[in-house]
């Protein structure tokens, strides 16, 4: 090319440069505006709103006979903004053919990225005993449900029949967060069923797990004992309780995951 007409058209070709590289950065945020966004995610201002209603809560554990309180800092996690925590259940699904979520919005209760679940989980179906009744649940406890599953599987379990999942009351429930589970039936390879009602064994003068094989076993008092001890060792809840805990949990174990805190109670 000519020296004279590179000198001409030189000065055009690095402003359609700089104008390439602006739409480009335009089209890119940048780190700090990523961040913010993050920030601004609807689930991170509800666990704020958590951690304030959770510290007005009364003890109603530490009242408990023969409840059982364990720390491990490693337990605590925080919750995550959505995109986050849905890029973990995209990877469960995909490791997991069949197991399905989608996302769903309500302002009736602080739960963050509420999903709703269907389908079988690593082996597991999860089903609510209420017919029709969708499976609702925070993506924080949605994420910690293949370490459930795992542990179900090691006691043969093929099915659980879901008492309840997320609901509206009472306020001092996790339940509310969408971080709580009440499992009412398991069903077994075999087609047995292990009903907490009538099978779980009480233990009202020792604390539920003491002493307790979790290796499982035929018989359903022993199989039920058994599960609800492994679930509290292994599946990286919170809680758990059995019908030990008071009459209102009869019918169910109750587990639950809670953000910011590194406890397990177990009764």
């Amino acid at each position: 090319m000519p020296p004279r007409l590179l000198a001409r058209i030189l000065p055009a070709l690095v402003a359609l440069s700089a104008l390439a590289i602006a739409l480009v950065a335009d089209a890119q945020p940048a780190p700090n505006d990523r961040a913010r966004a993050l920030r601004r995610d609807p689930a991170l201002a509800v666990a704020r709103e958590i951690r304030r209603r959770v510290a007005t809560f009364p003890n109603f554990r530490g009242q408990v006979p023969h409840g059982v309180f364990t720390e491990d800092p490693a337990r605590v996690f925080a919750v995550r903004a959505t995109p986050r925590c849905l890029e973990e259940l995209d990877r469960i699904t995909a490791q997991s053919p069949g197991f399905t979520h989608e996302t769903f919005r309500t302002g009736r209760s602080p739960i963050p990225s509420p999903v709703r679940l269907e389908g079988n989980l690593l082996g597991v179906s999860f089903r609510k005993m209420r017919e029709g009744a969708p499976f609702i649940v925070s993506c924080e406890l949605a994420a910690r449900l293949p370490r459930v599953a795992a542990v179900l599987r090691d006691h043969r379990i093929a099915e659980v029949h879901v008492l309840s999942s997320w609901r509206l009351e009472p306020r001092t429930s996790f339940h509310t967060m969408g971080m709580a589970l009440d499992l009412a039936r398991f069903v077994r390879d075999d087609g047995s069923v292990l009903d907490v009602e009538h099978d779980y064994p009480m233990h009202p003068d020792r604390p539920t797990c003491e002493g307790i094989d979790t290796t499982p076993v035929d018989d359903p008092a022993h199989a039920l004992e058994a599960l609800a001890c492994d679930l509290a060792a292994r599946a990286g809840l919170s809680t758990v309780i059995t019908p030990d805990y008071s009459e209102g949990h009869r019918d169910h174990f109750h587990i639950d995951v809670r953000p910011d805190d590194p406890r397990l109670f177990v009764r």
